[in-house]
């Protein structure tokens, strides 16, 4: 299975903020399975770990009511998944979400 054929679980339910990361880690490990390594190493890509995503989504000290997130990443959305993990975790919380991929 090539990478452009690799296909992905839907993400996780998101009632849970506090285990988001978490289940969506399950489907990234599931995913990287099917990856080509050699293909992957040559590409460069890789998956960013749960713990550095959340290292990266704790570097924000306060959230705005309104939040247009822009993710840098091709893979299952871990950093966004952190970042939303986050601050759906502070109160007040953040009362609209957008989200673009580049």
């Amino acid at each position: 299975m090539t990478n452009q054929e690799a296909s992905f679980p839907v993400l996780p339910n998101v009632s849970n903020p506090a285990g988001f990361l978490d289940q969506l880690d399950s489907i990234r490990t599931e995913a990287q399975k099917s990856l080509n390594i050699e293909r992957q190493s040559d590409l460069g890509q890789f998956f960013t770990q749960p713990s550095v995503a959340k290292l990266m989504a704790g570097m924000f000290s306060s959230y705005p009511s309104s939040i247009n997130l822009v993710d840098p990443g091709a893979g299952v959305g871990t950093l966004s998944a952190a970042f939303i993990e986050s601050a759906m975790l502070v109160s007040p919380k953040p009362e609209k979400y957008t989200f673009d991929r580049l």
